[in-house]
């Protein structure tokens, strides 16, 4: 068990982590990056509005190639879609791949959530992106240059 110490730190943490009162109003990370051949992946770290900066940067930029989407698998799609799907209309990426999909129950029941509102979201959207759902600790591999995907174990 934690001591009350304990306890008091990680409450501390939570409330500067993405539970904070700050990511409704402010936003979250994100990350691009453009590689030397025009590669260009996007990282958000978890559900937050789309900044003005975010939105500044994308007007010059036509598409993404791979936008790692927050999508924190509730049991109701239509909801989460509310939260994911700005990402992918901000960033217009070729390829979508979900993440914070594991247990959100909080029991450990769900190691993965179904992803499939998200695809047909993002296929109605943007009928040439892909979006993929590899299994739990699976590697990805993506070649800059040729822009192929390779899944593994």
């Amino acid at each position: 068990p934690q001591t009350a110490e304990e306890q008091e730190q990680l409450q501390a943490l939570r409330s500067r982590g993405a539970r904070g009162p700050r990511v409704g109003a402010e936003g979250t990370l994100t990350y691009l990056m453009t590689f030397d051949d025009g590669f260009r992946i996007v990282f958000a770290d978890t559900n937050g509005p789309i900044t003005d900066e975010a939105k500044a940067v994308m007007a010059n930029i036509p598409r993404t190639d791979i936008t790692i989407v927050p999508y924190a698998g509730r049991f109701n799609a239509d909801l989460q879609n509310q939260n994911s799907m700005p990402y992918v209309h901000t960033y217009k990426p070729r390829v979508v791949l979900p993440s914070h999909h594991e247990d959100e129950t909080g029991v450990g029941a769900h190691f993965d959530m179904p992803v499939y509102g998200l695809g047909m979201a993002v296929r109605e959207a943007f009928p040439d992106a892909r979006t993929i759902d590899p299994l739990y600790l699976s590697a990805l591999c993506f070649d800059t240059k040729t822009k192929d995907l390779f899944i593994g174990r």
